[in-house]
């Protein structure tokens, strides 16, 4: 064999094997699936020990904490079953806050128009990771306490972790571009809560059965 010819198929391998790791690489990206599948799909239940609604603005933080009468709070709804499900992936038809308080004292938080969709956006199919990131909305949740009251709306953004079964509502997942994040309305809270404060929510919710919530290209 000659030299040139050597060169010629030494390069064409190493093209070839850059050609593969860059695909490898780009197919380890979270990406928008065109539809998912869920597991087993139906109804379900969904637990946490602690919730915190935090106006980020303001530097206030309203949070509900598990007791010997009951959890941070429940949630109770449907999930589509099997392959070739699309948006919206499941419904929270009921959702109970529980030993809640605030800077003004206890505090009072009662869901309303329910039930509330659950979507997917993003898929990361990586085995260190093998989660969903979506949202759940959009929310009208109205919270109370002695002299302040408002109303959350928008969307809640989260993860859902197919190892364990759990959805982390956490304000670092995305919302997708044009989705409302949540922010106060109909506000009565003497300068604690205002109109254009940005708020997030933090739950880590157990969902039962166990779930898995996988994005298909």
């Amino acid at each position: 064999m000659s030299r040139r010819v050597a060169r010629i198929i030494v390069t064409g391998a190493a093209a070839v094997a850059a050609v593969g790791l860059a695909a490898t690489s780009a197919s380890a990206d979270p990406f928008e699936p065109s539809s998912w599948t869920i597991d087993p799909g139906g109804p379900y239940t969904a637990t946490t020990g602690f919730t915190e609604l935090a106006d980020v603005t303001v530097g206030v933080s309203f949070t509900c904490t598990t007791d010997a009468d009951g959890a941070a709070s429940t949630a109770t709804g449907d999930l589509k079953i099997g392959p070739g499900v699309t948006n919206p992936l499941g419904d929270v038809k009921t959702l109970n806050f529980h030993n809640c308080s605030g800077p003004l004292g206890a505090v009072t938080a009662t869901p309303n128009d329910l039930p509330y969709d659950i979507n997917g956006y993003t898929f990361d199919d990586m085995a260190t990771v093998n989660e969903t990131v979506g949202y759940i909305g959009p929310v009208n949740v109205h919270v109370s306490m002695d002299n302040c009251a408002f109303d959350v709306v928008g969307n809640a953004p989260g993860f859902f972790d197919n190892a364990t079964s759990e959805l982390r509502v956490d304000p670092a997942a995305q919302l997708p571009a044009g989705v409302e994040p949540l922010h106060p309305i109909n506000i009565n809270c003497l300068g604690l809560v205002n109109e254009t404060d940005v708020l997030t929510y933090d739950g880590d919710y157990t969902v039962s059965p166990h779930t898995t919530i996988t994005g298909q290209v």
